[in-house]
Parts: structure tokens; sequence; C-alpha cells
């Protein structure tokens, strides 16, 4: 098989083999506009490159439909990835800096964009056939922007039910967001990792978590924030049993939401709370509360 594969790679034109070699960077299938992202300008036209690659039988190329999209992609077979990473130059360091600045950017838009993993459903499939070189990039990327990359990685994780990978990414966020000067990211990483914990039965570990969140919120005036925490604290202490506690909880809460005008997580709050007033034997304030949503 090496002969066939050495005989093969011989016969490329200097271009093709300069995209062969160049792509042999991806662990997972790629795009040709993932590809575009890491490529030398001088190969263009990369695309035809890549098709006549595909056509020799040195590149996969399949078709995907998902359903808000199609995906077209490349793989390399993975005797051939060993083959180039055996027998080329090393890939040099500018290429493997544009590779971990496009999947740090690809990333980020998977968490934050209209086109976020939850609500669609090719970003999902890309993120997840991609976790391979998403890891891979975690590694070389600067050091200050590691804790934020590991907190967008957790989510396709957290997703998957890959919980222990998904706790340990959080946990890496933590870490490097605390040598930093902006404590609400701290509270932001503490606030869905104790949400993950709660998740996994670590109710203990999770409760700390949560009070350490929300008084960072409170210090730095981050009143969403410390809404919402307050509500994960409220039902993860009605989980304990501790319902005097939760009701306080679920209160300041709902207090906090209304303060805020927003009308949907008050009611969520209220909710709960009405719920929990009828469990702990206040009747008619269970009904004044409930009559108010």
């Amino acid at each position: 098989m090496y002969a066939c594969l050495a005989y093969s790679i011989r016969r490329l034109l200097p271009k093709q083999l300069t995209v062969l070699h160049t792509v042999s960077v991806f662990k997972a299938p790629f795009s040709a506009e993932f590809a575009a992202a890491v490529m030398p300008a001088e190969v263009e036209p990369m695309v035809v490159h890549l098709q006549s690659l595909a056509r020799l039988g040195l590149l996969d190329f399949t078709v995907r439909t998902v359903e808000d999209g199609t995906l077209l992609r490349f793989d390399l077979h993975p005797m051939l990835r060993w083959y180039l990473r055996q027998y080329m130059p090393q890939l040099p360091n500018e290429l493997l800096e544009r590779y971990s600045l496009f999947y740090e950017h690809l990333i980020r838009l998977a968490y934050d964009s209209p086109h976020s993993y939850d609500q669609s459903a090719m970003t999902r499939t890309v993120i997840c056939d991609s976790l391979p070189d998403l890891e891979s990039a975690l590694q070389s990327i600067q050091h200050s922007k590691q804790g934020m990359y590991a907190y967008c990685l957790a989510l396709p994780y957290e997703r998957l039910g890959q919980y222990q990978r998904a706790i340990q990414l959080y946990e890496y966020a933590l870490e490097v967001a605390q040598e930093e000067p902006e404590p609400r990211n701290v509270a932001s990483v503490q606030s869905s990792l104790a949400t993950l914990l709660q998740q996994v039965g670590q109710i203990d570990r999770a409760l700390q978590l949560y009070e350490q969140a929300n008084l960072i919120f409170e210090k730095t005036h981050a009143a969403h924030e410390m809404a919402v925490t307050q509500n994960s604290m409220a039902l993860l202490l009605q989980q304990l049993g501790q319902l005097s506690d939760a009701t306080a909880m679920y209160k300041l809460a709902l207090h906090s939401f209304q303060e805020l005008g927003e009308k949907f997580e008050a009611a969520v709050a209220q909710t709960y709370l009405a719920g929990l007033l009828g469990q702990t034997g206040y009747p008619e304030e269970h009904w004044r509360c409930a009559g108010k949503l």
C-alpha cells in the first residue's frame, strides 16, 4: 500500500501536492471553506485541485443533507494522513496558526451566533464531526484565549452527554478565567459548571459554585445573571429539601426579573415559587402567587 501511495503522490502536480500536504492538518472531514482558511494563496484555484485529488482517489468526497442544508466535505484516509506526516516535510508554523485561528473562530460562532449549535443542525453536525480538530486547536492557541475557547467547546460535549469531558473543559476554563482581571467571566464559568455538576449529581460542589457566582454577579451589578443564578440555586435547594431557603431564593430571583422587566423569566420563577409554596403548606400565598401568572 505504501508503494502505491508513494507512486500516486509522485505523479501529482506541484500545486496538487501542496494542497494535499496542507489538508493533512485536518483530523476530521473538512469543507472547501475550511481548506481555504488554511491554504497558501498561491494554490488557487484550490477547489479545482481538491476535486482533482478526489478524482484521483486521494481524497474522499461526501455529500450529507441535514434539515437546514447540505454539507459537501472532503476527507483523507487515515493511512494517507499517516503517510503524509511520515514522509512529507513538517507543516509550517504559519499554517498551524491559521488552523488554530480558524477553529477558534468556528467554536465562537457555534456558541454565540444566529446559527449557533442549538439553533442549526448544520452547525451541530459540523461541530460534532470537527471535535478532533477543535481539541487539537485548543492546545495551540494563545493561553489567554484558551479559557473562552474551552468554555465554548464544553457545550457540544455537554449536549452529547459526554459530561466528563465537558466538566474537564469547564474546569480548565475556570482556571484560566481566574488568571484574568474580569470577575464576571469567572462567575459565568462557575454558573455553567454548577449547572452541569447538578445534572450529574455533584450537588455540594454545584451549590458552592452557584453561591460564588451569585456573589460576584451581585458585586459587579450583573442583575440578569444574578437572577438566573438565584433561580438555579433555588431549584437546587428545593432538590436538597431545603425548602425555606429555596422559597427565599425564588423570591429574590422573581423580584430581580420583575425589576428588569423580563416577563418570561419572571413567569417561570413565579411558577416554580407557586408550586413550592403549595408543597410547603402556604396555600393562601400559593394561590396569590399562582394568580399573578
